[in-house]
């Protein structure tokens, strides 16, 4: 056994086992692998008697920390507020193809704290893969994969997400400290881009989102109190309508992403009380907001062509502070005394000929 200093992300490296030599192989068995503070078991073989020599290999491990892997990744936000503009490190794809499985009970990645991680890692000339093949995640289960290639502008990236049964809000409070979501979510996301930085790389996404929520709410907007509160006190609602939270039964979700410019095809939610759409984009490389929310009080199918209280907003600006600005014509529509306001705003009448 011998501690090896490894320049790079991999700063301290020990390797020990029962080592079996042939003409072309070498086969470690009992391997009890250390790597910058995590500690692996399990057995690899290394096979030259292949066109390209191959590394395959299987470890466990109790606990798995990935952030000593991503000390020296650059950074994703500058200090002048825009993504990171440090161009990506170019790997050295090895002469070797790689394919090694892992399995953790406890998984730290980023922010996530995993449970039951399976993990496979697939190299070939020039291209590496990443999945995560299953964990349990925030109550439900988690799979992803991130597979890069190398191209002449950086790499062309293609990446994958499903979520089955996940608590939306023990989610967004473990990832994005801001649990204004809550339900149980399923759905998948898939993207692709290429470039070499960050800010390049979100300017190219495309692919799409598909999400569901169910049995949650949405909090910071009462749309539900907003709207019953609309026919005696129009004017004020925009005031109360901040507070609160909005329940719903469903949430149904499709992004189409283009250029990194996200586009609602459909977001649908409907609750007991309300029912609102949203339509409009988000654009991702600028972190800006452009959506029209439409809600009006939940009707049965007898009262599916009834009139009532509706109310229409906008949310524009940068996603992480929004601005939420009620659309004027909802509120002074349920206002008499306002009324004629609203007919002043109207288009006038085409002349008759």
């Amino acid at each position: 056994e011998r501690s090896l200093p490894i320049p790079g992300p991999l700063r301290n490296v020990s390797i020990a086992g029962a080592a079996r030599l042939t003409g072309t192989s070498v086969a470690i068995s009992d391997l009890r692998l250390s790597v910058d503070g995590n500690a692996y078991e399990g057995a690899m073989v290394f096979d030259a008697d292949r066109p390209r020599p191959m590394l395959s290999g299987t470890l466990a491990a109790e606990n798995l920390d990935t952030s000593p892997f991503t000390t020296d990744a650059p950074r994703l936000i500058e200090a002048d507020g825009d993504w990171g503009r440090v161009r990506f490190p170019q790997f050295a794809f090895t002469p070797l193809d790689v394919d090694l499985r892992l399995s953790a009970t406890r998984t730290r990645l980023g922010r996530a704290q995993l449970r039951d991680a399976a993990f496979s890692l697939r190299s070939e000339p020039g291209q590496v893969a990443v999945s995560l093949e299953q964990a349990r995640a925030w109550n439900g289960t988690l799979k992803a994969q991130v597979a890069l290639q190398t191209i002449a502008s950086g790499y062309a990236m293609r990446a994958t997400t499903q979520l089955t049964r996940v608590d939306a809000a023990a989610m967004l409070a473990e990832m994005f400290r801001t649990p204004r979501l809550s339900g149980e979510m399923n759905g998948e996301i898939a993207l692709t881009s290429e470039g070499d930085t960050l800010g390049r790389v979100l300017r190219g996404l495309s692919g799409h989102a598909r999400l569901n929520v169910r049995n949650g709410d949405v909090s910071g907007l009462d749309l539900e109190q907003a709207l019953r509160r609309l026919e005696k006190r129009p004017l004020t609602v925009a005031s109360e309508v901040r507070s609160g939270r909005t329940g719903f039964n469903g949430v149904d979700l499709d992004l189409k992403v283009e250029k990194g410019n996200a586009i609602v095809q459909k977001l649908q939610a409907r609750g007991a009380g309300v029912e609102f759409e949203v339509k409009g984009a988000i654009d991702v490389p600028e972190r800006g907001l452009d959506l029209t929310l439409e809600a009006r009080q939940a009707t049965t199918t007898a009262e599916a062509g009834a009139s009532g209280p509706w109310l229409s907003m906008y949310i524009r600006g940068l996603w992480n502070e929004p601005e939420l600005t009620l659309d004027a014509r909802s509120l002074i529509s349920r206002s008499q005394a306002a009324e004629p306001l609203l007919r002043g705003l109207a288009p006038p009448a085409a002349a008759k000929p």
